[in-house]
C-alpha cells in the first residue's frame, strides 16, 4: 500500500491496484477492518484498491465469512474481482450472491481464442455474460496481437499479460506507466496494447 501511496503522490494514474486473497485469509473475521485500517494508515483511497478471489473461496466452509468480508470491503469502496473465472466449480448463482465487480477470464481459455476452437466460444460467452451482468471483464495471459484483436472484437475492454509487460518490481511501475498505449484509453483497449 505504501507503493500505491508513493505512485499517487508522484501524480501517476495507476488505476486500481488489486491483491489476491487466498481462501485461508477468510477465516479471520477481522480481515475487512484490518485491511481497511491499513488503507487509511497508508492514506490510500479505498476506490483505488481492490481484491481478487478465486472461485474456490466461494466454495469453502468459510463461504459465509467470505461473503461478509467481500460485502464489507465493497461497501467501503474496494473493487472485487473473481480471478481465474471458468476454471473452478462455482455455480453461476455465486455471481448473484457474492459482490463482484469484474470477472477475470483464465489464461487457459485466452491462449487459444485465435485458433477458433471451443475456447473462443467460451471466451465470447464469458464476455457477454459479464456485459449482461454489468461487470467488467479482464482477459488474463494475453500474449499475441491475434488474441488481443479477438478480445477487442468481442467487447473485452481490459487485458493483462506479457503482450503488455512482464511482472515487475514496484520501482519499475513509474517507467511502465510512461510507455505509450500501455493503459486503456477511454475505457477500452487502444492502439496495440492495453492493461488492467
Amino acid at each position: 500500500m505504501s507503493d500505491l501511496r508513493r505512485w499517487l503522490d508522484a501524480g501517476l494514474d495507476v488505476g486500481h491496484v488489486h491483491v489476491n486473497l487466498a481462501a485461508s485469509v477468510f477465516r479471520d473475521p477481522a480481515l475487512p477492518e484490518r485491511l481497511l485500517g491499513q488503507l487509511v494508515a497508508a492514506g490510500v483511497p479505498a476506490d483505488r484498491f481492490g481484491v481478487e478471489v478465486t472461485e474456490t473461496v466461494l466454495l469453502t466452509r468459510n463461504a459465509d465469512e467470505a461473503e461478509r468480508t467481500l460485502k464489507t470491503l465493497r461497501a467501503a469502496g474496494l473493487r472485487v474481482a473473481l480471478d481465474d473465472f471458468g476454471t473452478g466449480y462455482a455455480s453461476l448463482t455465486h455471481l448473484k450472491r457474492f459482490p463482484v465487480d469484474a470477472l477475470k477470464i483464465d489464461r487457459g481459455f485466452v491462449s487459444h481464442v485465435a485458433e477458433g476452437r471451443g475456447d473462443a466460444a467460451i471466451v465470447r460467452a464469458l464476455i457477454q455474460l459479464a456485459a449482461d451482468l454489468g461487470l467488467d471483464v479482464v482477459a488474463e495471459g494475453v500474449e499475441t496481437l491475434e488474441q488481443e484483436a479477438f478480445l477487442r472484437e468481442h467487447g473485452c475492454r481490459f487485458a493483462q499479460g506479457y503482450r503488455y509487460a512482464k511482472p515487475a518490481p514496484a520501482g519499475r511501475v513509474p517507467w511502465l506507466l510512461q510507455l505509450p498505449d500501455l493503459l486503456p484509453k477511454n475505457g477500452a483497449m487502444h492502439g496495440d496494447s492495453a492493461a488492467a
